[in-house]
């Protein structure tokens, strides 16, 4: 009986680690940060990590007079938007990237996508100290990441 016990709460918190898909658990809401101004993302940025896709390249993102954007980067260069919802919606990603995360000193941004493909960790250097790469892991498992992925 004892065995059979062991065996269920195994099975139980292994489908409590789960994650659909195996990038990110759908069922963490995923938290974006509100009325962030679009002119706080312009600039050049190094793409440092990824979940989903092979991290490298760079971002250079412009803001024109609208708050529209100009993202020339790894997937191409695409116009977009960023919401007061912390949305980015890119002509270049099928889905909405969504503003997880920029550090008040906007070196560091981390953006991802409900369904979990792509998370994407920019930096305004090509390596993320210590402080900042804590605070991205952090920021990707509070928001259902499986940080196993992370590359």
């Amino acid at each position: 009986m004892r065995v059979v016990l062991f065996l269920f709460a195994l099975v139980a918190l292994t489908a409590c680690g789960s994650r659909p898909g195996g990038l990110r658990d759908t069922s963490v809401q995923m938290n974006a940060m509100v009325g962030i101004p679009a002119a706080r993302l312009a600039g050049h940025w190094q793409e440092v990590a990824a979940i989903g896709r092979q991290p490298g390249g760079t971002w250079a993102i412009n803001v024109d007079g609208t708050g529209g954007l100009i993202v020339d980067g790894p997937d191409g260069i695409g116009q977009g938007r960023l919401s007061e919802t912390g949305k980015l919606t890119l002509s270049t990603f099928a889905a909405p990237l969504f503003l997880l995360w920029i550090d008040v000193d906007n070196r560091t941004a981390v953006l991802g996508t409900p369904s979990g493909a792509p998370a994407i960790v920019l930096d305004r250097r090509a390596a993320l100290p210590a402080d900042r790469a804590n605070a991205v892991r952090d920021i990707l498992d509070w928001n259902g990441y499986d940080l196993g992925q992370l590359r």
